[in-house]
């Protein structure tokens, strides 16, 4: 035996019908109760359901997005894959199936390349010709830039020392400030973005620590700190 349901675009439960026996009931009308029936039908819109939620991950990070499909209607099947809309512009079809294994490459190929609460969503068509769309959000942590140091571990007093650094970001954040403490108590030297040097003169011996900071959107008071450099400030002999 088989039972079709057909709720009229009407709210219903439960969603997804027990099969052999249950029951359907429109909301705000009696329900159908039924056994021993070997195939139960809704004829009404896919249900889609996300996996694993929720999406959370850090710049640099891959993730992987999955959702459980209840086809419903008529046939009972899909009329094709699931798809996905991954960079809000409400065109599904920027890729296709139950699960997407992201890298975060693949991220930044579609916009989600910052730390942002980012819209996805997901359409499922039956083969009634139903489709239904169902929407999650993607959440990306900012990770602190990684800064490299290069300069040599002896200089003399009075002589000029060069330092260089770099910094390394998945995420597209920009820097736009340099911030220099070269560890002797003088003021910390403010450079623009665009640098990648800076030399320094050391008016007395001893060891010091070298620190830069670099500045961008998302970094704290005195910028994301690098690991020291240890300098030996000598005296000519």
């Amino acid at each position: 035996d088989a039972l079709f349901f057909d709720p009229q675009n009407r709210p219903y439960a439960p969603v997804v019908p027990l099969q052999g026996a249950g029951s359907l009931q429109v909301t705000g009308h009696g329900p159908v109760n039924y056994v021993e029936v070997e195939l139960v039908r809704v004829i009404a819109a896919p249900v889609i359901t996300f996996v694993d939620e929720p999406y959370l991950i850090t710049e640099g990070q891959g993730v992987v997005l999955r959702v459980s499909v209840v086809p419903l209607g008529l046939f009972g099947s899909l009329a094709g894959p699931v798809s996905w809309d991954l960079d809000g512009d409400g065109f599904f079809g920027d890729m296709t199936g139950d699960v997407l294994a992201m890298t975060w490459e693949r991220l930044v190929d579609f916009g989600l390349s910052d730390d942002w609460v980012y819209q996805i969503g997901v359409s499922a068509t039956n083969l009634d010709g139903v489709t239904a769309r169902a929407f999650t959000t993607l959440t990306i942590l900012d990770r602190a830039p990684v800064i490299t140091l290069a300069g040599a571990d002896n200089v003399l007093v009075g002589d000029t020392y060069s330092l260089s650094f770099t910094a390394v970001d998945p995420g597209a954040d920009v820097i736009t400030e340099w911030r220099v403490d070269w560890g002797d108590g003088s003021p910390i030297e403010v450079l623009p973005g665009s640098a990648s040097s800076a030399i320094h003169v050391y008016g007395a011996p001893g060891l010091v620590q070298i620190r830069v900071g670099a500045v961008n959107e998302d970094a704290p008071t005195g910028g994301f700190l690098s690991a020291p450099k240890t300098v030996n400030v000598r005296i000519s002999l």
